[in-house]
């Protein structure tokens, strides 16, 4: 039996990562990525205090990198490293999209690792 993928956690920003397809313009791709950001902190947060850690983690690289691979492996778009890409190309040459740009470098670092170094 197939699980109810509405079940999963950080399914948001699964959902999220999966709606890069339907975008056709870098500002709507920017705020894809504003949004699955929102979504995969948000969710790390829930599942922080649902453990009961005493002290939530950092959300720092190390802790987001691990949870980008997840959700990407799991967000069925074909065409996310080519976005990503491409997006990057495109936000070199703009200013004040600091935040967005460490998304889609996440995403490609996380995509790279899983074409790469996924066993």
């Amino acid at each position: 039996m197939i699980p109810d993928r509405s079940t999963l956690p950080y399914y948001s920003a699964i959902q999220a990562l999966e709606r890069f397809s339907l975008e056709k313009s870098p500002s709507s791709n920017i705020q894809v990525a504003a949004y699955f950001n929102y979504q995969l902190k948000n969710s790390f947060l829930t599942e922080s205090m649902s453990q009961n850690f005493a002290k939530i983690p950092d959300m720092d690289m190390d802790s987001i990198l691990p949870l980008t691979i997840y959700c990407t492996i799991l967000a069925q778009n074909q065409e996310l490293l080519p976005i990503c890409k491409l997006m990057l190309e495109y936000l070199d040459q703009e200013e004040n999209y600091e935040a967005e740009k460490k998304v889609f470098t996440g995403l490609e670092a996380s995509l790279d690792f899983i074409q790469k170094d996924w066993r």
